[in-house]
Parts: C-alpha cells; sequence; structure tokens
C-alpha cells in the first residue's frame, strides 16, 4: 500500500515513473490480492468475522493502481466535462463520430486485441533518446520513411492524391469528420494510413489553423486505424527532440507547429500525458529564446487542459511557477516576458467575482432592451410608439423610464443621437420626460467633475454628447449648453502653479477632451448672431485654459504634452471658426483675457451709469405733481424710459427664446463644404420643424 501511494506520488510530482518501481508495484498488489484471498477463506472456514484492517484496503488498493496505469496511458480516456471552458469546445474535442458504423468489416477490426498505443516512457528510455546521435538517427529516420512508395493501382492512387490535396480545405468540423470517415471506406491499406500519417506531419507551418482538425481526423481513425495516431505521435516526438537537442535558433515556426500539434492531440486522448509533462520539463530545463516561445505556445494549447485535470494540476502548477521563477531571475526581452505572462494567465486566470444578474420587473426589462439594445437610427419611430405605450401614469415605471433615457452611456456611442430623437418624440407627448432628462445629464456631468475618476472617462464623454444632441433637438437653451462650457474651465480649476486643484490637476487633460465633443455636437447648430458672439467670447478663455495647461510644469521633454490633445483642440476650433486666428503661448491668451475684460467693463459701466440715470428720473418725476405738470410729450417719453427700464430682462429673454427656436427649430440653413450636416430627422420631422412655436417657458430648463 505504501509503495502504491509513493508511485503514485512520484508520478504526480516528476511526470515519469520507472519501469522496475511499476513491476515492483504490480507484483505486490498480485501478492496482496492472493493473501487477501486466502484470510477471506481461513475466516469463512473458521466462522470467524474478516479482521478489520483487511476490510476496504484492496478497493482503495486497486483505485491507486487504475490512476497510475490511467497516467501511463491516456488512450481512449473519458475526462471530465470540468476540464473544458465551455460547451462547444467539450464538444469538439469529445463528440466523435463511430467510426466502427461506417467501415465494412468493424467486428474484424475493432475486436482485435489493442496493441499498447503508448511507449512506455522510462528514465532510461530518457537518458537514452538524449544521446548524441539523437540528431543522426532523426534525419536517417525521415529520410528512410520519404522513400515508401507503395504499389498502389493507378486509380486508388489517383483518388488518395486527390483525398490528401483536399485535406487543408477542410476548415470546419463537418468538412474533417466527412473526411474521415471517406478515407476510412475507400482506403484500407497499411500504405495508406503511413501516406496520411505523413501529410499531416507534413502540414505547412504557416496553417495552424489546420491543428485541431487534424488532430480530430486522426481521434476518429484512431479506433479503426490506431496506426496512423502511433506513426504521427511517434514524427512528432523525435522532430521535438531534434529541435530541442539542436538548439538553433531558426525555423522557429516550424517549431511552433510542433508543439501546437502535440497539444491538440494531448486533448484528443490520442499523445501521452507523461510524454507531453516530459517535452514541458525538456524545455524548461534549457528556457531560452526558442525554447521559450516553444514552452508557451504548447501551455496555451494544452496547458489549460491539464491544469483542470485532477491528476495533473499539481504538476502543471509546479511547471508554471517555476517559469513565473525563471522570468523574474533572469533579464528577459520584454517580447518574452510579455508571452509569458499571457501563457500563464491563460492556464490559470485570477479568479473573479460570481457575476449574480440582477433580477428586475418584466416591464424594466422590456424598457432596457428597447433602449439599450434595440434601438438605432432606422427604428427610432417603431421604438417611440412603443415607449408611448407605456402606463406614464405609474410613478414609479414612468421613474424608470426615465431613468434609462437618461442614461446615454448605457448604450453605443453612434446611438446617442437617435436616442436624443426618441426623449425629443417622448417629450411631445410627456412634458415631464424632457425636463427630468436635462436635469439628469447636467447632474451627472457636474457630479463627474466633482469625483473626476479615470474610469467614468467614457460615461463622461457620453453624457457631454447627449447634452450636445438634446439641445439640437430643443429640448434646452443655449445658455445652460455655455453653463456647461465654462463650467469645464472653472469649477474647481485654480491658475495659480503653486497651488494646484485636487479636482483639476495640471496633468489632467480630460475637461479639454470634454469641450471639444460639446462644441462639435452643438457648434454647428448655432447660427443666431447673439450665440455665435458668445461663443466667440468663449473661445478666448478657452484657449486660456488649453495654454495654461500646457505650459504646466509637468510637462517637460521626458513627458510631453499629448500630442492628440492638441490636435483635437486644433480641429475643433478650425472647424466650427476656420478664420479664427489662434493664441501661441500662455501669455498671448493671458493678454486676450485681459482684453476682453476691459471691453465687458467699459460697457457693463455705460449700461450701469444709463440705467441708473433712468432711475433718478423715475424717481424725481414719480410725484403726482411732477405728472400734472409734464406735458403730453414729456409724459410719452417717461413711459417708455420706464418701461424700458423695467421689462429689459424679460425682452431679452424673449428674445433669446425666439432666436433659440428660429435657429434650431426648423430653420437650420445649409452648412457648408467641410462641416457634418444636420440629423436627417431634423428635416423630415414635422412635429420637430414646427416646435418652435409651440415651446412653453415652463419647459425650458433655467
Amino acid at each position: 500500500m505504501r509503495l502504491v501511494r509513493e508511485n503514485k506520488r512520484i508520478l504526480q510530482t516528476r511526470g515519469e515513473l520507472s519501469a522496475e518501481r511499476r513491476e515492483r508495484g504490480l507484483t505486490l498488489l498480485l501478492s496482496f490480492k492472493k493473501l487477501h484471498k486466502n484470510c477471506l477463506e481461513l475466516a469463512e472456514c473458521l466462522d470467524e468475522e474478516t479482521p478489520q484492517f483487511l476490510q476496504g484496503e484492496l478497493s482503495k488498493l486497486e483505485e491507486l493502481s487504475l490512476s497510475i496505469e490511467n497516467a501511463t496511458s491516456n488512450v481512449g480516456e473519458a475526462v471530465s466535462p470540468d476540464v473544458w471552458d465551455d460547451e462547444e469546445m467539450q464538444q469538439f474535442y469529445e463528440n466523435l463520430p463511430n467510426i466502427g458504423d461506417f467501415i465494412q468489416s468493424p467486428t474484424d477490426r475493432l475486436n482485435e486485441p489493442k496493441a499498447n498505443k503508448q511507449e512506455q516512457i522510462t528514465e532510461k528510455d530518457i537518458v537514452e533518446s538524449d544521446s548524441d546521435n539523437d540528431v543522426e538517427c532523426f534525419s536517417q529516420e525521415i529520410n528512410d520513411f520519404d522513400e515508401i512508395d507503395s504499389p498502389l493501382s493507378a486509380g486508388i492512387k489517383t483518388q488518395l492524391e486527390s483525398f490528401l490535396n483536399h485535406l487543408p480545405q477542410c476548415v470546419n468540423r463537418e468538412m474533417i469528420d466527412n473526411s474521415a470517415v471517406n478515407f476510412a471506406i475507400t482506403f484500407i491499406s497499411k500504405n495508406h494510413r503511413k501516406k496520411l500519417a505523413r501529410t499531416l506531419y507534413n502540414v505547412s507551418r504557416t496553417r495552424l489553423d489546420l491543428l485541431p482538425l487534424y488532430a480530430r481526423l486522426v481521434a476518429i481513425l484512431e479506433p479503426a486505424m490506431p496506426e496512423i495516431a502511433e506513426e504521427l505521435g511517434k514524427l512528432l516526438k523525435h522532430e521535438f527532440k531534434f529541435h530541442v537537442k539542436k538548439k538553433d535558433q531558426i525555423n522557429i515556426e516550424t517549431k511552433i507547429k510542433v508543439v501546437r500539434f502535440i497539444g491538440e492531440l494531448v486533448k484528443f486522448r490520442v499523445f501521452s500525458y507523461i510524454e507531453v509533462l516530459q517535452c514541458f520539463k525538456r524545455l524548461l530545463n534549457n528556457f531560452t529564446h526558442h525554447q521559450i516561445e516553444m514552452f508557451c505556445n504548447l501551455l496555451e494549447t494544452c496547458g489549460r487542459f491539464l491544469f483542470k485535470h485532477p491528476d495533473y494540476s499539481s504538476i502543471i502548477r509546479v511547471y508554471i511557477d517555476q517559469m513565473m521563477r525563471v522570468k523574474s531571475a533572469t533579464i528577459l526581452d520584454p517580447r518574452y516576458v510579455t508571452m509569458i505572462e499571457n501563457a500563464y494567465y491563460q492556464v490559470n486566470p485570477p479568479e473573479r467575482p460570481i457575476h449574480i444578474k440582477k433580477k428586475r420587473p418584466p416591464m424594466h426589462e422590456f424598457i432596457r432592451k428597447l433602449l439599450f439594445e434595440d434601438l438605432m437610427k432606422s427604428n427610432v419611430s417603431t421604438i417611440l410608439r412603443l415607449m408611448r405605450k407605456l402606463n406614464w401614469k405609474s410613478k414609479e415605471l414612468a421613474s424608470y423610464a426615465v431613468k434609462c433615457l437618461t442614461y446615454a452611456f448605457k448604450v453605443k456611442y453612434d446611438n446617442i443621437r437617435p436616442l436624443a430623437d426618441l426623449v425629443s418624440g417622448v417629450a411631445n407627448y410627456q412634458d415631464f420626460v424632457g425636463v427630468q432628462v436635462v436635469d439628469g445629464v447636467m447632474e451627472d456631468i457636474r457630479l463627474g467633475m466633482e469625483v473626476n475618476r479615470q474610469e467614468d472617462s467614457q460615461r463622461r464623454l457620453s453624457m457631454v454628447k447627449y447634452l450636445g444632441e438634446l439641445y439640437n433637438y430643443c429640448l434646452l437653451d443655449s445658455s445652460d449648453i455655455f453653463n456647461v462650457l465654462y463650467s469645464f474651465i472653472t469649477f474647481g480649476v485654480s491658475l495659480d502653479p503653486d497651488s494646484p486643484s485636487p479636482l483639476d490637476p495640471p496633468e489632467n487633460l480630460f475637461r479639454i477632451r470634454l469641450a471639444c465633443v460639446l462644441l462639435e455636437t452643438f457648434g454647428h447648430y448655432l447660427e443666431s448672431k447673439t450665440g455665435h458672439k458668445r461663443l466667440d467670447f468663449y473661445f478666448v478663455f478657452f484657449q486660456n485654459y488649453y495654454w495654461f495647461k500646457h505650459s504646466a510644469a509637468c510637462w517637460d521633454y521626458k513627458k510631453a504634452f499629448p500630442i492628440e490633445i492638441t490636435y483635437m483642440f486644433h480641429d475643433t476650433l478650425s472647424s466650427l471658426r476656420p478664420k479664427l486666428r489662434l493664441y501661441e503661448n500662455y501669455e498671448e491668451s493671458l493678454l486676450g483675457v485681459e482684453s476682453l475684460k476691459a471691453e465687458f467693463m467699459n460697457i457693463l459701466a455705460k449700461k450701469n451709469m444709463k440705467t441708473n440715470r433712468e432711475l433718478e428720473i423715475i424717481q424725481e418725476d414719480i410725484s403726482p405733481v411732477c405728472l400734472i405738470t409734464r406735458t403730453s410729450k414729456e409724459n410719452n417719453v417717461f413711459c417708455e424710459i420706464a418701461s424700458k427700464a423695467t421689462s429689459d430682462e424679460s425682452e431679452n429673454e424673449s428674445n433669446s427664446e425666439e432666436t433659440s427656436s428660429k435657429t434650431t427649430c426648423g430653420n437650420i440653413k445649409e452648412i457648408g463644404a467641410g462641416e457634418p450636416s444636420p440629423p436627417k430627422s431634423i428635416k423630415e420631422n414635422t412635429w420637430y420643424a414646427t416646435r418652435g412655436d409651440t415651446i412653453t417657458p415652463e419647459r425650458r430648463l433655467a
């Protein structure tokens, strides 16, 4: 019992077991069985119970012996479904057609006693195979093998050549299965099998995609024609030893082909597990240059399969741990380091928490499917009809629908415009939808600036793009857009290099990207004179913010300012203002800002003086005596001044609303060459074209 356990431990740790220990274990097992049988007979004759130490010992011993025998010969072994990553892979490697149902005499061919299909690799064999004349023996064997020319008839020979030439065109499972059945029915000679094995062995080194299919072909034919698997395995083993022994740095594609072919045969259980573990061991003994690539390719092919196999998981873990230690202890090329890490994590990926899908009501799943999966430019009207049929009187359902309509980051980036079109259509029937969606989008943008996490970058870009599309569909005013634009360059921004802001550090350039995306989205649809002037003012401050970031101390010759940000900045401004003169440095942008501020102060001072004078006139002439003594012409002038002074703000608001509606709702002019055309739905949607005349102040967001 102890010897059998030691044999299994040696087999799992070293990957090999000497013939002497194996024979000794089998001899002791037979002696134990005989002794156990005699004890049972003696106990029966004496009418006594069997000793407790003998109960169950025989079954345990047989299980250990069986596991050792399975480890030394794995042909036709059934493996657990857990070793496969998915069902499709399991079907490919295990669901093989029964070749015995297609051949003419399956009884005579399949009922023959099978010889030992695997060479019993012992330590003595390994020593002999590592001799100095291994390369010469392999070369001579290949030359002898190539000289095989069977006396085939002309017709059969032509069919065989046609079959072998057609093999590289078998690119899927059905075609390779049909080819296997065709070969089993048509070609039954031993010479046919040798020629097939030679053709499979000589597969082109650039056609690695054929290796799994060729291995499947061998596995299908193996029960009836084991010579093919034996010859192919023998050739691959000899060529592997040839390349490892020679230690040259050429023919890397051929070496990769050999190891990947061996790995595919292992997964079909027509190549011994013990021998492939010995291949791993040989490569680890000289883990340099091409041996690294061979080891990683072999590990990528069959390493995961052996790692999940219960009998070989421990030894594969030892090998990959040794590989990582060698990587850490030696200085390797970065390409080899990346290759080793990829192979390691493919075999032993990091554990991930099990994702439990959240259970939602059916109506919630229906809304998510409509908006996040089905919505696209061509079916906006269909989705709109379905969204209108929702029970909008239910607060819970309406709230969830608005929430989904707000989350533009959950749809594809190209579907953000159709989502904004859908919101504009729903808002025509449910007024609160547009207001709540815009409010949620602006709140999300503000929250992104406050939190400033890098993992939310794609979400922030999508929401800024969404805000611009909502403006294009008349769901908010230009004043709200400019408030967001100015918040990008002012909120949490410190222009003092000595005291940087944690919300906007000098090396963080993401706000420039956000501003460019928003400008490119809505800038081409802003055609009122007031909007153009406000945009020109913003460009001055935006250039100042850009050059402040560009002149930060964190950028030097070692870490240059990102060129993609520079290109994005110049492309955005040149597309909106082709004739705009851009500042060339931070000092020039500061002068521009100061000049603009001085202009604003002069205009504001004049306006304040005029307003104060008008208010003084109103306060002096407000008494009834003054009103009586003034002439009618003076009263008319007074009324005009008072009306203008008191209602100036309301007139400005109404003018901005009228200008905005005329600009964005149905009156978009043709845009010049080089600029994107307006959305097609803006021109074709009748509601969209007439909505500018019906927008009420309650639906606009201050």
